[in-house]
């Protein structure tokens, strides 16, 4: 269930490491308005902003965003949260034909950039994608290719966790590097959280 609305901007994200990425970034760039809610698992989308639209102080939300993973279908995963506002009686964004005057105003960002397959993780592999020990995670897995072993399902997951393993203070999840401050916030494959925290539609 969501928690107390405090602040004006809302932004709904499917999972812990989701939260506390994002949290990480608010804190880099000094947003104090905006609170994260967590969804626990994409799908609760529909069941939670009903309850977010729900709640008493709800008339106080100016603008509300979702953030979740593409994974292999991003148009799919835009279709499941429009019809997940929908439901909850709130509006379309304005960018997608949406009403420009709605309260509140709301977005979507489908990670890694609207429009690729991927996730979080993906992103944040982007954004040290000139990290000299990516080609060592790379070599870990055509090693294993090259002696016929079988490469993890995830990959992108396991590629993740096998860049935070080289870490002077390896992180053992996403959202515990970003308190550890791993992610570069300014590089440029980060662009789009920035945007999206900062400059809403």
């Amino acid at each position: 269930m969501p928690t107390k609305i405090e602040r004006p901007r809302q932004l709904i994200v499917e999972g812990n490491d989701e939260a506390r990425f994002f949290g990480a970034l608010l804190r880099h760039l000094n947003v104090a308005d905006l609170q994260i809610q967590n969804a626990e698992g994409n799908r609760n989308f529909g069941a939670f902003l009903k309850a977010v639209a729900d709640m008493p102080d709800f008339d106080r939300v100016a603008w509300l965003g979702v953030v979740r993973d593409a994974e292999a279908d991003p148009s799919a995963a835009l279709a499941s949260i429009l019809d997940a506002l929908s439901r909850a009686g709130l509006p379309r964004p304005a960018r997608l034909d949406g009403p420009r005057d709605a309260v509140p105003q709301t977005d979507i960002l489908i990670l890694p950039d609207n429009v690729s397959p991927g996730m979080l993780e993906t992103l944040c592999l982007r954004s040290v994608e000139a990290d000299p020990a990516l080609e060592c995670v790379e070599g870990l897995f055509d090693c294993l290719r090259d002696r016929g072993l079988p490469v993890p399902r995830h990959l992108e997951k396991a590629r993740l966790q096998a860049f935070l393993a080289t870490r002077s203070n390896p992180a053992r999840l996403l959202g515990e590097a970003s308190d550890q401050g791993v992610w570069p916030w300014q590089s440029n494959a980060l662009s789009i959280v920035r945007a999206f925290v900062l400059a809403p539609e």
